[in-house]
């Protein structure tokens, strides 16, 4: 088969989850024509808009980007979130050494106390002023 190297990352459960980070490698040079990792996110079959990361370089460079670190443009993968799978394609071969992903469902949620707190002291603060205004005038 001919074509570009590729990998797809998709869970076993086929949930959603964000690819926060990754690290790759080239095994061929790319130098002479200039590359770009393809990512194209996807959800339900349907394609999400693609992300393309500078992979220019000679064998054996690496690379590394993620929500903050970007490319010579300030593409990186911080639009990477909330699909289901993510196709990975380059036209020489490549291998992925290190991939972050998050489960978005098993990010903290605040609990109703938290909230209780907040609203207490926005209703503190809020009779503050309140005072302030009443003396001031």
């Amino acid at each position: 088969m001919t074509g570009p190297a590729q990998i797809t990352i998709q869970r076993v459960d086929g949930g959603m989850f964000d690819l926060d980070a990754l690290n790759f490698k080239l095994l061929a040079n790319t130098w002479a024509t200039g590359a770009d990792l393809e990512i194209t996110p996807m959800l339900d079959g349907n394609d999400g808009p693609q992300v393309f990361l500078d992979a220019s370089g000679s064998y054996s460079n690496t690379f590394s980007y993620s929500t903050t670190l970007s490319d010579y443009r300030g593409f990186n993968t911080s639009t990477l979130k909330g699909y289901d799978t993510y196709n990975l394609s380059l036209f020489v071969d490549f291998a992925l050494t290190g991939v972050t992903l998050t489960d978005p469902s098993l990010l903290p949620v605040p609990e109703p106390e938290t909230y209780g707190m907040m609203l207490a002291g926005l209703g503190l603060v809020g009779i503050a002023v309140q005072r302030r205004n009443q003396t001031a005038a």
